[in-house]
């Protein structure tokens, strides 16, 4: 597997404990060096250094990974290698997105920390689509931030503090970066990460805003949440009622009680995985009541009928309803199929 913007080779060191091997790509020859120093000190001898631009080092091979961390700033001219490159805008992200399917294997992912633009009347899905369009590759965006370019370009300069020390120098490049953000019209620029799939069939988009950032491994949950979306979209809901769903043990239910004259008041139920993504979902209590009955020994049709019979209700109702509630909590990897 491929990292490609190794800088000291953190990407690659943390791949190389599951990977057979690990090819470290930077632009910058210095990270070659940074690269075999750190991962002699720790032992680890699956690594091997290329140096050159995206993926001309591992032109016409496939991996099942690829991982990047590329100079993806959003910059009006190159001033360090590491952080920014010298394509129009968010073009350099959008070529690795584009490029990236024709080094994936089936079934393979790739996994990369972009930022790109909002231009002004065009919303940041419509600009990211036209990224994914005709890959062949599910894409799965998870948006970190949001900047207006005012704000962008300020924090851009204030990480250059240690170095422009001159007022004069600091106010020429922040005219520089509003001039070339206003002549663009770009109105925010958005970061995250992109998840792509190589898959065969019909490809979906996935475009959402995290709630908080992650501050637990999430990589085995990403995976998860790729495979209940093509299981999911591929089985109908009669075939869904022959699986046994269960909850994962690091499920958790959180409720929340309001004081009223009767005494304290619930006001609502969120579910949570406990691991992966910081995701909340927000439940009926009699939905949470029968998530808990998921225990991977009866099918959903034994537990949607179970139920149906306790509160009279016609069994069939019952099943619909029941696999709504899987498809939405099973999306949110939630629920093991």
């Amino acid at each position: 597997m491929p990292t490609l913007g190794a800088g000291n080779g953190i990407l690659a060191l943390a791949a190389s404990s599951h990977s057979g091997s690990v090819i470290a790509t930077d632009l910058n020859p210095r990270a070659g060096e940074f690269c075999r120093v750190n991962a002699s000190l720790n032992g680890v001898d699956n690594i091997e250094f290329r140096e050159g631009s995206a993926f001309e080092p591992v032109s016409g091979e496939r991996f099942d990974l690829i991982l990047a961390n590329p100079p993806f700033f959003v910059t009006p001219s190159v001033r360090r290698v590491y952080s920014d490159n010298s394509m129009e805008l968010d073009g350099f992200c959008r070529m690795l997105v584009r490029q990236a399917p024709e080094h994936l294997t089936e079934n393979g992912y790739c996994q990369m920390l972009v930022e790109w633009v909002q231009l002004k009347d065009q919303p940041w899905q419509d600009r990211l689509g036209e990224w994914f369009a005709g890959i062949g590759c599910d894409a799965w965006v998870m948006v970190d931030y949001m900047r207006s370019s005012m704000d962008y370009a300020l924090i851009r300069l204030q990480e250059d503090r240690d170095e422009l020390t001159d007022p004069a120098e600091r106010s020429a490049l922040l005219q520089s970066w509003q001039k070339y953000f206003e002549e663009r019209k770009v109105d925010g620029i958005f970061g995250g990460m992109i998840v792509l799939h190589r898959r065969e069939g019909r490809n979906w988009v996935r475009m959402e805003e995290l709630q908080a950032m992650p501050t637990r491994p999430f990589g085995d949950f990403v995976r998860r949440i790729f495979e209940v979306h093509d299981y999911l979209g591929n089985h109908s809901d009669e075939e869904l009622l022959e699986t046994r769903p269960a909850l994962p043990a690091s499920a958790q239910l959180v409720k929340r009680f309001a004081k009223s004259p009767e005494g304290w008041s619930l006001t609502s139920v969120d579910m949570q995985p406990g691991e992966g993504l910081p995701y909340s979902l927000s439940l009926q209590p009699q939905v949470a009541d029968f998530v808990a009955m998921l225990d991977g020994k009866r099918t959903l049709r034994e537990i949607a009928d179970e139920t149906a019979a306790s509160v009279g209700v016609d069994p069939a109702a019952v099943r619909r309803e029941s696999c709504n509630i899987i498809r939405r909590v099973a999306d949110r990897g939630m629920i093991l199929l």
